[in-house]
């Protein structure tokens, strides 16, 4: 089976975020793969810090996202128009920081992630 740009685009994004964030993330899911004429975009879920959920998608060029803390989103603040040009590092990095900022410091110390 040949894999198509979106494929490949998506296995990238999820390569790139696990070295990033290393055993902070886990159980990546790539949903919703489509490569049509004018339209092209996926879904990817993943868990960071066994905490929250990430859902991560792109759309036309676009990437974006919500963290999922329990049943409702929280829209990340990370974005970025042109998926080919993202600085991986620093869309990783705000994410990272987002959801910091709900996990209490006393459950990332006990993890050995502060």
């Amino acid at each position: 089976m040949q894999l198509d740009d979106m494929d490949m685009l998506a296995q990238d994004f999820c390569r790139r975020a696990q070295e990033y964030f290393g055993d902070k993330a886990a159980d990546f899911i790539i949903k919703e793969v489509l490569n049509a004429p004018g339209h092209m975009e996926f879904e990817i879920n993943f868990s960071l810090y066994n905490y929250a959920d990430i859902s991560v998608s792109y759309e036309n060029g676009g990437i974006g996202g919500s963290i999922w803390l329990g049943k409702y989103p929280k829209g990340l603040s990370a974005r970025a128009d042109y998926f080919r040009n993202v600085d991986f590092n620093r869309f990783f990095r705000e994410i990272q920081e987002e959801v910091e900022l709900w996990i209490p410091d006393k459950y990332l110390k006990a993890k050995g992630w502060k």
